[in-house]
């Protein structure tokens, strides 16, 4: 785990529920565990990652005393009302402060999304690979799934597979062995 100092402030950001905008004396914000939930309405992974999300959510939130926050990389704010409108009583950071939205995407090293990343209460990363786990671990048996690192991608595995290809035959036509 290493620290993000994200939550070390989480009651200065600009959060709201379906109901309006959170107080900082919240009792959401003593929650053990946040899942920083990085997503947009027009991201078809993301549609049907939210649904999973929200059924472990809605099965599991009493027992690991966790809160989920939203935090939309849409473009409009029609798209974000409309789709968390569709979400649990989740936490969702503002539509209306999006450097702040995109300056903690970034500081979060979010690259594509979904991307839900689980911070325990002092802002330590326990694990980035939150969408993983919500789909290989449903029930929550081991959350919050400490170190958990995500497999490569099929993508990543293909790519690394004809890099060695090719360096294969680089070094296979230095030595002679093959012409092309």
């Amino acid at each position: 785990m290493h620290s993000s100092g994200v939550l070390l402030n989480l009651q200065a950001l600009p959060v709201m529920t379906k109901q309006g905008r959170v107080l900082p004396t919240d009792p959401r914000f003593t929650r053990r565990y946040f899942l920083f939930y990085f997503s947009a309405h027009w991201c078809p992974p993301c549609r049907a990652f939210t649904p999973k999300l929200a059924a472990f959510y809605e099965r599991n939130k009493a027992t690991h005393n966790f809160e989920v926050l939203f935090i939309t990389l849409d473009k409009d704010q029609a798209s974000f009302d409309e789709y968390f409108k569709s979400m649990p009583d989740w936490l969702a950071m503002e539509f209306d402060s999006e450097i702040t939205r995109n300056r903690l995407a970034k500081e979060m090293g979010v690259e594509v999304i979904p991307t839900l990343i689980v911070l325990d209460r002092k802002g330590m990363v326990v694990t980035r690979a939150g969408k993983y786990m919500v789909e290989k671990d449903p029930t929550g048996a081991n959350f919050p799934w400490m170190d958990a690192t995500e497999p490569p991608s099929k993508f990543t595995a293909v790519l690394a597979a004809v890099v060695v290809i090719v360096i294969l035959g680089c070094f296979l036509q230095y030595i002679g062995l093959f012409s092309v």
